[in-house]
Parts: structure tokens; C-alpha cells; sequence
């Protein structure tokens, strides 16, 4: 059994009460003050607490004191924005199977979820990473995105229950990012690669020098150009992506990943099984995920049958050697005048050009056959003069399927999700509603 949260939050604040615990945007918390809120939401704890997801000294410390404490968290823009109250010492830990997070997931693929989650998981979570990746209380961890991604609570806990001081930043500005890197100085780095790509390019712009040397990506494909962004500023980093979900968290670790290749998401996790289901989507039975899903009415309904498998919308197959390769979401497929277009293999051939950042195909309406697939392009750093003979080299010509209708590239603010990567369901509403800058590019 590895040492609980309450255990190395006290050890970190009886070695160095005064150095940073948390470190965001609008201020930090020393980790003698962490480890105090964090007491004292433990102590103050109710069944559930709502709190607003604005300020991590807010959320963080009311999250680790329900790990503790045998209460659990969900966060709502009308919830509490006051810090618990202080304590003076961590209380022995509450049963680890009682939950202690209900999570609204973003709802980029579908309708938001509420899932709810144990200690128990991702204790063991924690230390099936601890073993994969090598961190030590010596790090400092910067999380990047808004707790509504599940990746941010998960990351910012498991940095606390390390040890290790933690930074977060939900989002991604050259004045934001600029302060959270000066005040932490972070090694490692959590977070969907489009905000990665972000964040150092505001490193690189205000020339600020943080001694990142590991990298840990996922919620989105790792591009070429993201890759090559974050190699640039960090080149001696050692980059690892992972596959997950909501409902199951990590599913794979890929510590050698090829952004030419971004259909390959590595190997399971120890103690994770992966099946491919008869209609292709991926089937996994993990002792890390969440407990069930909670129902309109307040009830639970189980994220897993009877035999432990919970099955994902993603397409999957395995290689020889055991690999996992992703094929694109079962349920997103786009139909074009009765014929169906999968965007994944487009939107991946379309991030092999070396000026798009990312890209994705969407369905928009359209008059004349309900609707077309359209591909959006987030260009690195402008269009390039031959931008459109670049598409047609790695696209199949307009009017053969699966080719999409219209190339967009968003050239001013893109929507984002909680984690950051494309907001597919808001960019199509910011188009019609012309509320988006596009520019046509075939």
C-alpha cells in the first residue's frame, strides 16, 4: 500500500512549510496553508459540496479534504467560492470506497455525464503511474485546464498526494502563463496537447525558462506541429501521451509516441484489459475507473456489465505486439446524402501538413443534402501560399467520399473545451451564427 494523501501532505509542509504548495494565476498557497485548508475541509466536510470551479485554491483544497474526510465534491458555477476553513492537523483517512468527486464531464463527444468517483481508484492509479512514469516529491507539476476536465483533478491530486508542489492553470495566456511559470518552475507538465503547444509559446514569447522534463499528454491527438512546438522550447523533455476516458481514466501509456502515427495509443496500463467488441468499439475492465454514472433522478446507474467490461464509443484494434490503435469514434460518423464519412482518418491527414496545428471534420447543415462534412483547420501560424495544393495532395478530390465538402480555417479565437481541444459543437454554431472567423480554403 502506498503512503495516503494525508501522510505526504504532512510530511511536504513539515519539511518546507513556506515553499510553494500551489502555485495559480492569482496568487499561491504555501504548503503549510494548503495542508490547513486542506485539514479543514477534511473536518468541515458534508455528504456532498458544491463549489465554483474558478480558483484551484478554492476547488483543490475542498477536493483533497473529501479524499479525506468521506465527503465528495461537485463542481457548479453556483456552488461556494469560500475556502474551507483552517485546520490544524489531517484527520486518519476516511474508507477509500466511499466517494469523494461527481465530475460533469465536458460533453465534446455527447450529452455532459455526471460520473462519480472513489479514493480507492485512483489511489491505485496513482500507483500504477508512480511505477510507469518516475515522479518524486522532488517535482513541481503544472496542470493545465479547468477541473471540468477530468484530467485536472486527477493530476492536481495526484501531485498533492505525491508530495510534490502543484501548479494549475486553467487557462492558457501569455500574462497567466507567464506567472504561474516564474512562481513554480515546473518539471513536469498535465495536459491536452493543443493547450501544451500553447503554453509553450508563451514561454518562448516572454522567454521565460521552466526546467520541464517530462511531458504528459492526453484528452486529444498529439500533431506533428504540437510536437514540434513543445520540442523546440523543451527539447530535452521526455514526452509520454496516455488514452483515456472519463469513465475509466487511463486506459494507455505511450512513452515513445510518433505524431505521424497518432492512431497508435501504446500499451494498457498495468492492470488494465482491453477488448474489441463485435461492432469494433473498445471494451475495457480497469481497477481505475469510476464508481457509475450518476442518473437525472439522483440515482446510480453502472458504467460496467456484470463481468467488470465497461465499452467505450471509440473503435479500436490491437496490433501483434499488443499495441492499442484508436479508429475514430463509432458514433461520429457523418452522413453525406445517404453515404458515410468518418472524419477521424480526415482530420489525421489533414494534421500532417506542417502548417495545421490540429484539425477536425464536423457535420453542418446543408441545404441541399441535409448536411456536409466540413474540415477545420487551425492553422500554426497563418496560410501558407500553397495551402490549397497541400490539401489536395493529402486529401481525396472534392465529390469523392470521404472527402469533406468545405476546408475552413479558423483564424481568429477557437472554442475550446474544459481540457482545450476544439469545441467542435460551439464552433458549428459560431459559424452559423457568424460569430467566427473563418476563412475558406477549399
Amino acid at each position: 500500500m502506498i503512503p495516503d494523501l494525508g501522510a505526504r501532505l504532512d510530511r511536504a509542509a513539515r519539511q518546507a512549510p513556506a515553499a510553494p504548495g500551489l502555485v495559480t494565476p492569482d496568487g499561491a498557497l504555501s504548503r503549510r496553508s494548503l495542508l490547513c485548508r486542506i485539514a479543514g475541509a477534511a473536518r468541515a466536510h458534508a455528504t456532498a459540496h458544491c463549489v465554483r470551479p474558478d480558483d484551484a485554491r478554492v476547488w483543490l483544497p475542498w477536493l483533497a479534504g473529501g479524499m479525506l474526510g468521506g465527503g465528495s465534491v461537485r463542481f457548479d458555477r453556483q456552488g461556494t467560492a469560500t475556502p474551507p476553513p483552517v485546520g490544524d492537523s489531517v484527520p486518519t483517512p476516511a474508507d477509500p470506497r466511499v466517494p469523494c468527486l461527481a465530475v460533469q464531464t465536458s460533453g465534446s463527444t455527447g450529452s455532459p455525464r455526471a460520473l462519480i468517483r472513489d479514493r480507492a481508484a485512483w489511489l491505485r492509479c496513482f500507483a500504477a503511474e508512480e511505477t510507469a512514469l518516475g515522479l518524486s516529491p522532488a517535482d513541481r507539476v503544472l496542470v493545465l485546464g479547468q477541473p471540468a476536465f477530468s484530467l485536472t483533478p486527477y493530476a492536481a491530486l495526484r501531485a498533492l498526494h505525491l508530495g510534490a508542489a502543484v501548479g494549475v492553470l486553467a487557462q492558457v495566456t501569455p500574462d497567466r502563463a507567464q506567472a504561474v511559470l516564474a512562481g513554480l518552475a515546473p518539471t513536469v507538465v498535465y495536459g491536452a496537447p493543443p493547450v501544451i503547444r500553447m503554453l509553450a509559446r508563451c514561454a518562448q514569447e516572454r522567454a521565460v525558462r521552466a526546467p520541464v522534463r517530462r511531458i504528459i499528454a492526453g484528452g486529444a491527438r498529439l500533431t506533428p506541429v504540437q510536437a514540434a512546438a513543445i520540442r523546440n522550447v523543451w527539447p530535452d523533455a521526455a514526452v509520454t501521451t496516455f488514452y483515456g476516458a472519463a469513465e475509466t481514466s487511463y486506459v494507455t501509456l505511450n512513452t515513445a509516441p510518433d505524431p505521424a502515427d497518432p492512431a497508435d495509443v501504446g500499451t494498457p496500463l498495468d492492470g488494465v484489459a482491453t477488448a474489441v467488441a463485435g461492432d469494433g468499439r473498445l471494451r475495457v475492465r480497469t481497477p481505475y475507473a469510476a464508481i457509475a454514472e450518476e442518473t437525472a433522478d439522483g440515482g446510480r446507474c453502472a458504467l460496467a456489465d456484470a463481468e467488470g467490461w465497461i465499452t467505450l464509443a471509440d473503435r479500436a484494434e490491437h496490433t501483434a505486439s499488443g499495441r492499442l490503435r484508436l479508429l475514430g469514434r463509432a458514433d461520429a460518423r457523418i452522413n453525406v446524402g445517404g453515404a458515410l464519412v468518418d472524419p477521424t482518418p480526415l482530420a489525421q491527414a489533414l494534421e500532417r501538413l506542417p502548417w495545421v496545428a490540429e484539425a477536425a471534420v464536423v457535420a453542418m447543415p446543408d441545404a441541399r443534402r441535409s448536411q456536409a462534412a466540413v474540415a477545420l483547420l487551425v492553422p500554426d501560424s497563418g496560410l501558407p501560399e500553397d495551402a490549397v495544393p497541400s490539401l489536395r495532395r493529402v486529401l481525396p478530390a472534392k465529390g469523392e467520399l470521404p472527402a469533406p465538402d468545405r476546408v475552413l480555417a479558423l483564424t481568429g479565437a477557437v472554442p475550446r473545451t474544459a481540457g482545450g481541444k476544439l469545441d467542435a459543437n460551439a464552433i458549428v454554431e459560431g459559424l452559423a451564427a457568424n460569430t467566427l472567423a473563418a476563412t475558406v480554403v477549399g
